[in-house]
């Protein structure tokens, strides 16, 4: 027979080339001339030595192609590697270090993002992802035919009678059959799950979604029918509560909402206290509601439901003191509260009670004037009692020049002048 070409082995892939390309023909060599001496630039090989490639083995023959270009192997002994995290590393050509793109797994190559079977189990399907390959077993699509019968080399069984019928065409042959049932499906197939998601039919290689009829606005989409824009949470028997669109079963939220099913307000303003404080500082604000911590609560925790029950009438001994002994000698009369008394020189009762406090009035009375003064109460930051007071009281005084002075000396009270 007529020896043919070895196949080209260019150096910068390592793959082989056909060498039918080529218009040269290489020079035949005459047993008679044949000498064991082997030019350099010349290779020969045995009838049935087999070259490794990454397409089709090929039986190389003993006449070969004084262009043979040898591949040097590059010296990684002194190579120092960063440690991998994934699995299945892989080695690229002409390199020392493994990488985590492609996989490396079981002695093949396999390319990021592939998904491949095991070559001794049709029925588990792989998928490489950077490195790592994640293996599950194969998931067959339900038939409703009585006999099935699993074809060579596949997993899933197909329906008998469509298998036969096939076979017994005029124009079978095996790449059919593939096409039939091997990987048409795949391209309808997801990684896991039945053809076409179980919503769908595989036309061509092709998923075409089914409809709802009665429900048009319900829709399946997808390569694989695997979304849909109705299954998505609910609340309060609405989708996505109204507040978002269902895309691929999950509520795709509005601006301003979150959750699962979009009904979570992300606003803090219901959660302000009047004091400008979220939740008065002793809560947090939740899908746009206070969550009390113990012993507090209110729309925005401002109520405290362990603390003890506080009239005006508490405070009015320690007011008074604070007033007219000037503080000096108060400790007795204000010693049931935690904290001291605050006194300012200006207080503004409008802005003390949004930050939630009580409001009381001290009144002063003698027999000329009237004197008082208003005064809050309530829980600081830090959960003490304390007392806001102004530093100085309001007196009225009552106009008497058109008083009807009647009275006995004797009915005057006694003053002791200081």
């Amino acid at each position: 027979p007529t020896p043919q070409p070895l196949p080209e082995r260019t150096a910068t892939t390592g793959r082989l080339n056909p060498a039918s390309t080529s218009t040269k023909q290489p020079t035949r060599i005459r047993e008679e001339d044949a000498d064991t001496t082997v030019p350099p630039t010349t290779t020969l090989l045995p009838a049935t030595t087999v070259v490794p490639t990454t397409t089709v083995p090929t039986t190389v023959p003993t006449t070969v192609p004084t262009t043979t270009v040898k591949v040097p192997e590059r010296n990684c002994e002194d190579e120092i590697c960063p440690v991998t995290w994934c699995s299945y590393p892989y080695k690229p050509p002409g390199t020392c270090c493994p990488i985590c793109k492609d996989c490396a797994y079981e002695g093949r190559f396999v390319e990021n993002g592939d998904i491949f079977v095991l070559e001794n189990d049709v029925c588990t399907i792989c998928l490489c992802a950077l490195g790592w390959v994640d293996c599950s077993p194969a998931f067959c699509q339900e038939l409703s035919c009585n006999k099935t019968i699993v074809p060579p080399g596949k997993c899933c069984p197909v329906c008998e009678d469509d298998y036969i019928l096939l076979r017994g065409l005029p124009d079978y042959s095996p790449t059919s059959e593939v096409d039939i049932y091997g990987e048409e499906f795949d391209n309808c197939r997801p990684i896991y799950g039945p053809i076409c998601s179980g919503h769908g039919t595989c036309v061509n290689g092709a998923c075409q979604c089914e409809s709802i009829p009665e429900e048009p606005e319900k829709l399946y989409y997808g390569p694989h029918c695997e979304c849909n824009n109705f299954d998505c949470d609910t609340h309060e028997g609405q989708i996505c509560d109204g507040h978002g669109q269902c895309e691929c079963s999950s509520c795709l939220c509005d601006v301003g909402w979150e959750g699962s099913a979009c009904n979570c307000s992300v606003a803090v303003e219901p959660c302000t206290a009047l004091n400008g404080q979220l939740c008065n500082r002793h809560g947090v604000c939740e899908c746009g509601a206070c969550q009390c911590e113990d012993g507090y609560t209110g729309p925005t925790c401002e109520e405290c439901t362990n603390c003890p029950e506080l009239q005006c009438e508490d405070f009015e001994t320690c007011v008074d003191c604070m007033y007219w002994e000037l503080t000096s000698g108060c400790t007795e009369d204000c010693n049931n509260f935690e904290s001291p008394v605050i006194m300012v020189d200006k207080l503004n009762i409008t802005e003390e009670l949004k930050a939630g406090r009580k409001q009381c009035q001290y009144i002063a009375e003698d027999l000329l004037d009237e004197c008082y003064a208003n005064y809050t109460y309530g829980y600081n930051e830090e959960g003490i009692i304390d007392i806001h007071i102004p530093s100085a009281v309001t007196c009225d005084y009552p106009d008497y020049s058109n008083y009807d002075w009647d009275f006995d000396e004797e009915d005057l009270p006694d003053f002791e002048y200081k």
